[in-house]
């Protein structure tokens, strides 16, 4: 069973999200922290999957990108650093307020793993699984991907200085998202300390005291880069963090595709029918 979430944030801005509630009694709460210019409608797939296994879901999309930037009925100056320090944090208190008594796992896709690490709200959550998250400074990445990178990251502030909505729709990426948190992406990609940099950002991994599975895949190397993946997570100081980079051909029964048809398929490793599998 689904019904339509409207989660209010701190500063007024209310986000829309999905819930997905199994049959019996759930075991746990996870929810589904998405990646950039993908849709809430994306993850439908997965968060059914594990509702089937008895765990309740929820996905939701961030303010300024897909239908919570399409309902939105008032101008609003988004910040890329108010999905962690806002929206994430909006949607795990729901979580937590409505289930208590459960253990709350955060999935987080991409751009949604590097918001676990940048939220406060984490802090809160039992265990972390992320999807191909990456440090993405583009210096991470190597020859001749990192020159498409930084001319990427080159590209998006100049459409976003014309355009209030960056035209991801238009340009196949997916739904269209706010010029200023494109730009803030760009900015951060640009940095070689990525939102660790001179951007006024406390991150929050180094305080996380419970377990971070990363997976990363050996055939998505330029999206999820293992070096970049890696990046990220060694700044989990006080947390158990593994870090799985695997062959899909090996580990997994699908066929070897990217991160987003593996997540939407329902078949990200770690949520076992008895909580986050390691």
């Amino acid at each position: 069973m689904s019904k339509v979430l409207n989660i209010r944030c701190a500063d007024g801005y209310v986000l829309r999200g999905t819930e997905f509630v199994p049959d019996v009694q759930p075991q746990a709460t996870i929810v589904i922290c998405p990646a950039i210019f993908v849709r809430e409608g994306f993850y439908f797939h997965f968060a059914k999957y594990v509702a089937q296994h008895g765990y309740r879901a929820i996905t939701f999309a961030n303010r300024g990108m897909g239908v919570s930037l399409a309902a939105e009925t008032n101008l609003w100056k988004h910040q890329l650093r108010h999905w962690g320090e806002l929206d994430l944090p909006a949607v795990i208190e729901f979580a937590r307020s409505t289930a208590p008594e459960k253990p709350l796992y955060l999935v987080g896709h991409s751009m949604g793993g590097q918001l676990a690490a940048l939220s406060p709200a984490s802090l809160d959550v039992d265990a972390i699984v992320t999807v191909a998250a990456t440090h993405a400074w583009w210096g991470h990445w190597p020859r001749p991907y990192r020159w498409g990178i930084l001319a990427w990251y080159s590209f998006i502030p100049l459409v976003g200085r014309v355009l209030p909505k960056f035209p991801a729709s238009r340009l196949g990426l997916g739904p269209n998202v706010s010029s200023s948190v494109v730009r803030d992406w760009a900015r951060w990609g640009r940095n070689r300390n990525y939102f660790m940099g001179p951007f006024g950002i406390q991150p929050q991994m180094a305080n996380y005291r419970g377990r971070v599975l990363a997976w990363s895949f050996t055939d998505d190397e330029r999206l999820g880069l293992h070096a970049a993946v890696e990046a990220l997570h060694r700044h989990y100081f006080r947390a158990s963090v593994t870090h799985l980079h695997v062959d899909p051909d090996q580990h997994l029964r699908h066929d070897a595709v990217s991160a987003f048809s593996r997540l939407r398929v329902g078949t990200v490793p770690g949520i076992g029918i008895g909580g986050p599998g390691w």
